[in-house]
């Protein structure tokens, strides 16, 4: 049975799970084969709705180009116009070697800039209101021992976040065995499951250790948690975040939080002496980004830094 047949969909779904590898070396994991799957519906709706069946062999050089153009002109995020391409490779691929296409209708398709300026750095004003809210527990519905308990457990997610880089679901994650207090490591699980070490001041551990301290005796391996002890989710950190911002009146997230970190890291290194490339290499280590061109958006010029300049003008 061949591609060109009516049920592509099905043999292009087999295929994946048994020969669709990455380099061929180990088998794709669920959620990458269910991302896979769902770019290359986003194609077949596009097609249904200009009136065309979608199968493999329809895919040109003309089609592929009008299908992103569309996207592009519609404000989709260059991530995942990026991502739909190296879905739509993928599907290009096993139609070739299943005979239902000759040639690459993508091989003229480049990929799209991600590159974008960080989030705008909070104004001394608003860190300080938000740091006010967090100090005296003001986002809390009431002020009891029970909701105290509480606000501690906030600042140790909001420290994790300003002053360590975690995303919400490394701090949801973070395992009391993941703190090293001798060598002043924390050891996260990161994006796609991979393991990385932060190095962390001795502030943040301090602020750690008092609240392993207080943690209920219920509480198990995760040392963030609620007060019967149980773990908590990303989304529950996030809302905590959320919850800071909105009693301060700033609009604020974890992700703001680790962008802010990675800023004040490069910040300090450069005015520590650090070369451009010493300082982007210490940004990258810490934030464990895995492509170090992420690391680059920290050297330009954030919205603040351009107001300074101008008004000194």
């Amino acid at each position: 049975m061949t591609a060109t047949e009516s049920n592509w969909g099905v043999l292009f779904g087999d295929w994946l799970e048994r020969d669709g590898r990455t380099k061929g070396l180990r088998p794709l994991r669920a959620q990458t084969l269910a991302g896979y799957q769902q770019d290359v519906r986003h194609l077949v709706r596009w097609c249904a709705a200009r009136g065309l069946e979608f199968e493999p062999g329809l895919l040109t050089t003309e089609l592929v180009r009008a299908y992103f153009d569309e996207q592009a002109q519609a404000g989709a995020a260059p991530k995942s116009m990026n991502r739909r391409l190296a879905s739509l490779r993928v599907l290009v691929r096993w139609a070739m070697l299943s005979g239902g296409l000759e040639n690459d209708p993508t091989i003229r398709q480049g990929r799209f800039s991600e590159e974008s300026l960080p989030p705008r750095a909070k104004t001394a004003e608003e860190t300080q209101a938000l740091q006010g809210v967090l100090s005296a527990g003001a986002h809390l519905k009431k002020q009891t021992v029970r909701y105290t308990f509480l606000g501690r457990r906030d600042e140790v997610i909001w420290s994790l976040a300003a002053e360590a880089g975690l995303r919400e679901s490394e701090i949801a994650g973070l395992k009391l065995t993941g703190i090293d207090f001798k060598t002043r490591y924390i050891t996260v699980c990161g994006k796609g499951g991979h393991t990385g070490h932060v190095k962390v001041s001795q502030k943040l551990l301090s602020l750690l250790a008092g609240w392993l301290k207080t943690r209920p005796a219920s509480a198990g391996e995760f040392v963030v948690c609620g007060w019967q002890g149980n773990g908590l989710s990303r989304s529950q950190v996030w809302r905590r975040v959320k919850a800071v911002g909105a009693a301060a009146g700033v609009e604020v997230s974890p992700h703001d939080l680790r962008h802010g970190f990675c800023l004040s890291v490069m910040r300090k290194a450069l005015k520590d002496g650090l070369s451009p490339e010493s300082a982007l290499d210490v940004v990258r280590k810490q934030a464990r980004h895995r492509d170090g061109r992420t690391s680059q958006m920290y050297l330009r010029a954030s919205d603040n830094d351009l107001e300074r300049v101008m008004e000194a003008l």
